[in-house]
């Protein structure tokens, strides 16, 4: 088990950012279809599914509600710096619906090797940051009840069951057997 100084001493050596050109877009699909395809890398269906992945980060990238984050190891080869990644999409109600804005992170992939080490809570400390620039107080994310390092991470950066009213776009991203969690700036700088 690392303690704090180990954990202090690998975060010093990566650093989270808006995802670059292509080299960071490429690096970070390659990345999500090794974590989400696991069992297929060597198959065609994985090259098939990291290239739907690289172009739909491409074309998410192009419109302005949508970030992707990567967690970078500093001195690293750019093609193989990128350690983490996850996107933020901004949603907003529409049709009357009263609920207020909110960003929604998906697809949060950390390399194997770098797992337990801080990436994740560095990116989501990031769309944290990015959320209060832009005056939301509400972050949504979905995650598999069998993840339990997952869930277990998200309690302790302040994500909690979501028990509200959900808007369209929040029926439309949930997917059946996930739960849906929420995190409420204003709740946690109470």
């Amino acid at each position: 088990m690392l303690n704090s100084g180990d954990l202090r001493s690998i975060r010093n050596r990566y650093d989270v950012r808006m995802a670059g050109g292509g080299c960071d877009l490429f690096t970070a699909a390659d990345l999500r279809s090794r974590c989400f395809r696991q069992n297929e890398e060597d198959s065609i269906s994985f090259f098939q599914y990291r290239k739907a992945v690289l172009e739909w980060m491409y074309n998410s990238l192009q419109r302005d509600d949508s970030f992707c984050f990567v967690a970078a190891e500093t001195g690293a080869p750019r093609e193989k710096s990128v350690i983490g990644t996850l996107d933020a999409t901004l949603h907003q109600s529409a049709n009357g619906e009263s609920f207020p804005r909110a960003i929604y992170v998906s697809s949060i992939a950390v390399r194997k090797d770098r797992r337990r080490m801080g990436v994740a809570s560095s990116m989501l400390q990031k769309v944290d940051q990015l959320a209060l620039q832009l005056n939301i107080t509400s972050i949504f994310l979905h995650v598999e009840p069998w993840n339990t390092a997952a869930v277990k991470l998200y309690r302790r950066m302040g994500y909690q069951r979501f028990q509200g009213e959900r808007c369209k776009w929040l029926r439309e991203l949930t997917k059946p057997d996930t739960i849906l969690l929420e995190k409420n700036l204003a709740w946690s700088r109470e």
